[in-house]
Order: C-alpha cells, then sequence, then structure tokens
C-alpha cells in the first residue's frame, strides 16, 4: 500500500513546546465583495514539502524498527538535542530492552501526513495514523504491558541543516 501524498494545511500543534505557525489562510473579500483565495506567506514550497515528507515518513519507519530490534543509534540520528520528546521515547523504549525484556507491535499503521505552514526554523508534519495494539515482555518474557491498538496524532516539527533533515520538536 503507498502513502497517500502530502497536503497543504495549517495545522497548529498544542502545547509550549511547540514552535508558532501562522494563523489559516482566510479567503479575502475584493471590492465587489467576491471571496478571493489567499496565499499564506508561510506556505510550504511543495518540494520542499514533498522532501519533509518523506524525512518524517523514514523517521517514522526507522523508529519502528529499532522499537522492535531495541537499537536506537539510528533514530538518534534523525533528531536534535532540542527534541525533548524524542529524547524522552527512545529513553523510555531502551530502558525495555536494557532490562532484558522486549517490544512486540506498537508500530504506525496506514500514516497520512499532513504538511503545515513553515515558520522561520521548521515545517510542520503532522502525521495522523493508528498505533497498532503492542505487548511488552519482561526479561523472563512475560507480558508486563498489554495495550489495545489506537488512533494516533503526532505532530513533527522538522528542520533541514548542513546535516539534512532533523525532527526538533515532537508532540
Amino acid at each position: 500500500m503507498s502513502d497517500p501524498e502530502p497536503t497543504a494545511s495549517s495545522t497548529q500543534a498544542p502545547g509550549p513546546t511547540a514552535p508558532p505557525t501562522s494563523a489559516p489562510p482566510s479567503p479575502a473579500a475584493t471590492s465587489t465583495g467576491e471571496p478571493k483565495n489567499a496565499i499564506s506567506p508561510n506556505a510550504v514550497d511543495p518540494a520542499v514539502a514533498a522532501e519533509a515528507t518523506a524525512f518524517v515518513r523514514t523517521f517514522i519507519k526507522t523508529i519502528d524498527q529499532a522499537s522492535l530490534s531495541g537499537k536506537f543509534d539510528a533514530v538518534k540520528e534523525l533528531y536534535t538535542d532540542a527534541c525533548a520528546d524524542c529524547r524522552s521515547t527512545v529513553r523510555s523504549l531502551e530502558r525495555i530492552y536494557s532490562d532484558g525484556g522486549r517490544l512486540e507491535g506498537g508500530t504506525y499503521t496506514n500514516p497520512r501526513f499532513t504538511v503545515g505552514d513553515s515558520g522561520r526554523e521548521s515545517i510542520l508534519i503532522t502525521v495522523e495514523s493508528t498505533i497498532a495494539a503492542y505487548k511488552v515482555h519482561n526479561a523472563s518474557g512475560k507480558v508486563v504491558q498489554n495495550e489495545p491498538a489506537k488512533p494516533d496524532v503526532s505532530n513533527f516539527f522538522v528542520s533541514k541543516s548542513s546535516a539534512g533533515w532533523r525532527v526538533i520538536a515532537w508532540t
């Protein structure tokens, strides 16, 4: 199944750590009172939007693989030190494996990507998906946590530097 193409939107993430995004564009009235299309000054170039979306697709595939293998080095290369939620998520997952346990399931399924307006330092990519049901097994193999599948909306603020694309915030 192929992933859908990104669509333009100006979704704003909740929370104090999210970089500001512009308000959604609204139709402006012409002198005749007829609506005309207004283009957001922060709209993302379609080529950049496709590149940023491809990066976020890679990020979630990489974190899915790491979650199932317990090997997180590749994920750590894809976010900056500023991404507190990235560090926290990886630490929690690493703890499962360092205690001798393992994770079964819990991957992103059927992700849909939406590109929001760009800020000065980042582009917002919203991923709507389902997190697959998962089980956490302890070192002896006993299931210590069992969670059903659940819908998820993740907001990734990404930025490109000389080192490539990186997640700078995840809410």
